[in-house]
């Protein structure tokens, strides 16, 4: 989810996360140099939230700028539903 908001933090992401763009596009490129996959604690400590609520945020960020493969996906899982 980092990976896909990184080249483009929004300024509705920095408020939603109550940082300023330049700030939250910091905190983006120290969690990407993170290891053993503790980018959202690293981004949660950072900006004083929990994992979940870090998650949720960039989830829905990743969503957004993701349109075509979402579609795609979720055409996949109906035709397991059906």
């Amino acid at each position: 989810m980092i990976e896909t908001i990184k080249d483009a933090v929004s300024d509705n992401l920095a408020a939603d996360f109550g940082v300023a763009k330049e700030v939250l596009s910091g905190f983006v490129e120290e969690a990407l140099a993170s290891t053993d996959h503790t980018e959202v604690y690293v981004m949660s400590q950072r900006l004083n939230l929990s994992q979940a609520a870090v998650e949720s945020r960039l989830a829905r960020a990743a969503i957004h700028r993701n349109d075509a493969e979402i579609a795609t996906i979720v055409t996949y899982v109906k035709g397991f539903l059906t």
